[in-house]
């Protein structure tokens, strides 16, 4: 991978089987591929207690996605690192896990204060 690695987080949104997805346009760093549905801060109005299925994003596309079609979606290559680390690992399980991301991997730590 070229290029400067940087500070981000991502919240990957389940219902069932099903993952939300962003297709992030217009942004200055990740643009035109699929990422996490949120990521950075939260206003007060944006917490709610459950999912509309009908999500819109002033950032790009929303759309639900099987989880067994992750592997075939053009991502960000950290995010595709979550996603098979969780639909192999972490899938239905309580464990919260943090990515770090090198150049060329992400490892996983289990954060067992926290499960």
């Amino acid at each position: 991978m070229d290029g400067k690695l940087r500070n981000m987080t991502s919240i990957y949104l389940f219902k069932g089987k099903k993952v939300l997805l962003l297709y992030r346009q217009g942004g200055r760093v990740v643009n035109n591929v699929w990422t996490g549905s949120a990521g950075g801060h939260f206003e007060n109005d944006e917490l709610k207690d459950s999912v509309d299925e009908n999500i819109s994003s002033n950032e790009g596309i929303c759309r639900w996605f099987s989880v067994d079609e992750i592997s075939s979606i053009e991502m960000p290559f950290t995010a595709k690192y979550v996603m098979e680390h969780f639909c192999k690992e972490g899938y239905l399980t309580k464990t919260l896990y943090a990515g770090v991301a090198s150049s060329d991997k992400v490892d996983f730590l289990e954060l067992t204060e926290f499960s």
